[in-house]
């Protein structure tokens, strides 16, 4: 995934523990919904949506590379 987004973005995962990216700098300027649960992903003025959290998982693997 690193390479499609060119080392910008960010990792994030919906309240139900499903990851999603934010493209561009990587904050929340969008709200949407989970492809698999439908729970609200995203977010507006870089703020997420209640219940979503960085994945910090795939966060700190992406910027070991």
């Amino acid at each position: 995934m690193q390479i499609e987004l060119y080392g910008a973005g960010h990792f994030f995962r919906c309240p139900n523990g499903h990851s999603y990216v934010i493209g561009e700098c990587g904050g929340a300027m969008q709200e949407s919904t989970c492809p698999e649960c439908g729970a609200p992903v995203g977010g507006r003025s870089h703020q997420l949506a209640a219940g979503n959290q960085v994945d910090t998982e795939y966060e700190s693997f992406y910027q070991r590379r």
